[in-house]
């Protein structure tokens, strides 16, 4: 039976990774072509510097992973339901502080990168729009490590298949139909909300033993989770930075559409 499951996620592992680079082959050139290079250049912008929200993740996800897989082989479910509940109300608070930034960012984001007057109204609603997205993705991730912990990457990687292909799908249909960067990222909301519900329903039927009890908090639980996932923080915090620290450097130095060339040639490298 266990050799069935890793079958089933290797199996499930790789299609989602082929699906990853034939979406991108096909998506990435459409996009540039019907945004231009000034739209995409911003578009490429607020995706890099909403991606920075992730640090304050702080390596707890990886840390919920390793404990709730601990406590369930342990069958310690009173603890297996302090970690994922900290969790919770620890990730659910961070969102909140996210979007804050969000409203905060989209008000200096024009300024900082020289944003064209017609451009800063769908620019700073994007952003916004975004950063709502990607404080959801913080609870939504606790799920997630639920999941993972519990070997089962054929869902985890299944749900983002499904909604990567039709994300895709959606943006492709604004697109043609003259849509810009506000409804992208309306399109990135949704799909990453509608991701994040699928792995909330999905891991509390594999995990059945956990009960959901919001604003609950434990500090030597959060210590315990930080310990260990301190250091993903920090492999986490250097392999953004080299990802995403390109695109805001030229946007600053020079413009958009310095951003969209760096971005195109950056896609094709592995």
């Amino acid at each position: 039976m266990a050799n069935k499951q890793y079958a089933k996620n290797i199996i499930a592992n790789w299609a989602a990774f082929l699906t990853y680079v034939v979406v991108g082959l096909v998506l990435s050139p459409y996009v540039v072509k019907s945004l231009g290079s000034v739209q995409y250049g911003l578009w490429t912008l607020i995706m890099s510097l909403t991606g920075y929200y992730g640090f304050l993740d702080l390596g707890i996800q990886g840390g919920v992973g390793h404990y709730v897989s601990r406590y369930l082989a342990s069958k310690q479910f009173d603890r297996l339901n302090n970690i994922v509940n900290t969790a919770l109300t620890l990730m659910g608070s961070i969102g909140a502080l996210i979007i804050g930034i969000s409203f905060a960012v989209s008000f200096y984001f024009t300024r900082f990168f020289n944003v064209d007057a017609a451009d800063e109204t769908s620019v700073r609603l994007a952003l916004v729009i975004i950063g709502l997205s990607v404080a959801a993705k913080f609870p939504f991730g606790v799920f997630q490590a639920m999941l993972v912990s519990s070997a089962r990457y054929d869902i985890v990687s299944g749900i983002s298949v499904v909604c990567r292909v039709s994300g895709a799908g959606a943006m492709i249909y604004s697109l043609t139909n003259g849509h810009g960067i506000v409804t992208l990222s309306l399109i990135t909301a949704a799909m990453q909300t509608v991701e994040g519900l699928a792995l909330l329903i999905m891991a509390l039927r594999i995990v059945p033993q956990v009960r959901l009890r919001f604003f609950h908090f434990d500090r030597e639980t959060f210590k315990e989770s930080w310990n260990f996932g301190a250091f993903n923080f920090l492999i986490n915090l250097f392999s953004q930075i080299s990802t995403s620290l390109g695109p805001i450097v030229i946007g600053r130095m020079l413009d958009p559409v310095a951003v969209a060339h760096y971005s195109i040639g950056s896609n094709l490298l592995p």
